[in-house]
């Protein structure tokens, strides 16, 4: 019983492990799903603002000089610069998502796999207790 006692003790340590590994890992996952759905939110408001201002640069003169088609250009590459970096970010928040997410199936299989382990010693360790409870009563028996 001893061995018994010693793997449950030892197998509910790994369960408690292997919680708190994936309780951890699921606290980043929804960091990142946060991190994600704010630079998402950011990119669409930068783009809306960016359509807006240049639309709104293009309307005021329509019939401007070549100096202010000049302006017109550097701002809208400047901003087009800010919306590739904000892109950027976007894409780099949604891909570490999808790393954070494998990484928790993948703790979340290990966890399956190791309570059935554990449960298949269990069930080993209790067959051997019991045989040796009958070996001990068929001794006494025989004496």
């Amino acid at each position: 019983m001893n061995g018994l006692g010693t793997l449950r003790r030892l197998r509910a340590d790994a369960r408690d492990g292997a919680l708190e590994a994936f309780a951890r890992r699921l606290a980043e996952l929804r960091l990142a799903e946060e991190l994600l759905r704010r630079a998402s939110a950011r990119w669409e408001s930068q783009r809306g603002r960016v359509g807006a201002r240049a639309d709104a640069r293009l309307s005021v003169a329509p019939g401007a000089a070549a100096a202010t088609a000049v302006l017109h250009a550097r701002h809208e590459s400047r901003l087009r610069g800010e919306l590739e970096v904000l892109a950027f970010g976007r894409d780099m928040a949604r891909r570490e998502l999808a790393a954070r997410s494998r990484r928790s199936d993948d703790a979340r299989d290990a966890l399956e796999k190791a309570e059935a382990n554990l449960a298949v010693l269990d069930r080993l360790l209790e067959r051997r207790a019991a045989d040796a409870q009958r070996r001990e009563a068929q001794r006494l028996d025989d004496t």
